[in-house]
């Protein structure tokens, strides 16, 4: 499905803004998911320099953003899989 592809069914300004939300969705998981890798990285380096109390915060912090950010990225995920679905089902009809 394109950008500029529109909508058969009639609800083509609110289809494409669920996409429009979709696509921002993800993208912000995906930027805090690489921030989330960052602070395991970070983490495990203040941990080798000996930092162990700074390490270990910046790990579970980093954890802690990389779980969240799952969740985002598959509500994402799952809102573009049932938007195809339901355009696949109007185009059938």
């Amino acid at each position: 499905m394109t950008a500029n592809k529109p909508f058969k069914n009639g609800n083509d300004e609110v289809q494409q803004e669920r996409v429009r939300q979709a696509r921002i969705s993800f993208n912000l998981a995906l930027v805090t998911t690489a921030a989330g890798a960052l602070g395991i990285l970070v983490g495990v380096v203040l941990g080798f320099v000996g930092k162990p109390q700074l390490g270990t915060v910046a790990t579970v912090g980093g954890t802690t953003i990389s779980v969240c950010c799952h969740k985002f990225s598959k509500d994402a995920n799952d809102r573009l899989d049932k938007l195809a679905s339901d355009q696949d089902e109007d185009n059938c009809e």
